[in-house]
């Protein structure tokens, strides 16, 4: 049951033409995945990971967080720029404390400047749908409301042409980075 409302939930926000999965499966080009985690303990990617393994054999995933250095940015943004297709997997957990949504803006910058360096690229966004303005450089952006293993697995299935992506986004969305995400 789980799996099915997730897959209910999944929402396309930007129509870019999805070539990803034919590159990476047919053309055998070099991916990168870019897990980008606001909290910790992150999430459980494992999901995403199992995923990646079995559909895009050869990838590498990078994980950072709001605690990487600067360096290791530095370092994703490098990796992204080697790769002919990068896939940013956000992973936001709302919580007051924080005052904002969303990864910090050290690794928003990061991840927007990767993105700048391919272009073949998507954003799957697993949290707040607030967070999909913030990656108008992508071809494909995909809203998946939490980071739950069904969300994950449907969220991954939407973006290889697996299943659909039916839902809608709660209001519309402005394309580009806000500068103030604190309310």
């Amino acid at each position: 049951l789980s799996h099915r409302i997730a897959r209910l939930a999944v929402t396309q926000a930007s129509y870019g033409e999805n070539s990803l999965p034919d590159r990476v499966s047919r053309e055998g080009a070099k991916a990168l995945f870019l897990a980008a985690v606001d909290s910790e303990p992150g999430p459980d990617i494992g999901p995403l990971r199992s995923f990646l393994e079995r559909a895009a054999e050869g990838s590498e995933l990078v994980v950072i967080s709001d605690r990487s250095p600067r360096a290791e940015l530095e370092d994703a943004v490098e990796r992204a720029e080697g790769s002919d297709v990068l896939v940013t997997a956000v992973f936001d957990r709302t919580a007051a404390w924080k005052g904002r949504f969303g990864p910090s803006e050290d690794v928003v910058d990061a991840l927007v400047r990767a993105a700048g360096r391919r272009s073949s690229n998507a954003a799957l966004i697993f949290g707040s749908p607030g967070l999909v303005g913030l990656f108008g450089g992508y071809e494909t952006v995909i809203c998946a409301y939490d980071d739950s293993p069904a969300m994950q697995l449907a969220a991954m299935g939407a973006l290889w042409g697996d299943a659909s992506a039916p839902g809608s986004l709660p209001a519309p969305i402005e394309r580009g980075r806000q500068e103030d995400r604190s309310r």
